[in-house]
């Protein structure tokens, strides 16, 4: 259940509390399959060169991690959950593995580039502790690329037509899984924590649809059903929406960012 909180001017999505032992409960029915080439190389390739130092803050099942490596990047995996972790130091031992929280990060950690992947809305408390955490781990020419499911139009605009639940507490909820941010609150944050943003783009525009489509969302759930089974049809047609969705709606914000020049900070 999505609801609005007008204090905070955030969805918060109520669902199931992200904690370890649950992660570790999700990725054991829901592993993904590790793609041939990585999705994020595009973002930092011609900024961060093969054999750089990647940190994956926030791993969960180790798709990006484990395509990164194969694209030849040193790169490590953190994440708190630890059956997680334990399976994928045995599945994949030629990538390096630490139980860790991204809260708090190793105080020798060092990194060309840090990747962070729907991670930082899972924190009640926000996420200006981790982005603190990124800046001190990230070399000064470094690259952070980073995404946070988005309030975007169609959500904005179920806020103002007030078709959300309003969320009235100042406490986390029991069962708390979730923020949703708008673009200026992330852009806010990155730049208060030292970070430029370079650039940034919708993802996943077809997601958005499937949970935001108002009375086409079942349309397009149905569509997901028949790609999933194999029809070619489907999955074209779900690829030319998404291409020509991206710029102007997603599910979630990336954001591509570079340190302050602390000489100008």
């Amino acid at each position: 259940m999505i609801y609005y909180s007008k204090h905070l001017d955030r969805l918060v999505e109520i669902k199931k509390d992200a904690n370890p032992d649950s992660w570790d409960e999700h990725w054991q029915k829901y592993r993904r399959r590790v793609p041939e080439k990585s999705s994020l190389l595009p973002l930092f390739a011609k900024k961060i060169p093969k054999g750089a130092t990647i940190i994956e803050g926030g791993c969960g099942d180790g798709v990006h991690t484990v395509s990164l490596a194969r694209e030849g990047y040193n790169v490590t995996g953190i994440d708190y959950a630890e059956k997680t972790i334990d399976l994928l130091t045995k599945e994949h031992p030629e990538v390096a593995w630490i139980r860790g929280d991204v809260r708090k990060l190793d105080k020798d950690l060092r990194c060309d580039c840090y990747v962070s992947m729907g991670v930082v809305e899972h924190f009640w408390e926000g996420p200006d502790d981790i982005i603190k955490e990124i800046n001190r781990v990230l070399n000064q020419e470094g690259v952070l690329v980073i995404s946070v499911p988005v309030i975007n139009f169609i959500r904005r605009r179920k806020i103002t037509e007030d078709r959300y639940p309003l969320f009235s507490g100042r406490e986390k909820p029991e069962e708390f899984y979730q923020f949703y941010y708008s673009r200026r609150e992330m852009e806010d944050l990155l730049k208060k924590n030292g970070f430029n943003i370079v650039y940034s783009r919708y993802s996943s525009a077809f997601k958005a649809l499937m949970e935001d489509g108002s009375g086409f969302s079942g349309i397009f759930r149905m569509l997901d059903e028949r790609a999933k089974e194999g029809r070619f049809w489907a999955k074209a047609l779900i690829l030319g929406l998404r291409r020509g969705l991206r710029p102007f709606l997603g599910h979630s914000l990336v954001f591509v960012c570079n340190k302050k020049d602390k000489r100008c900070a």
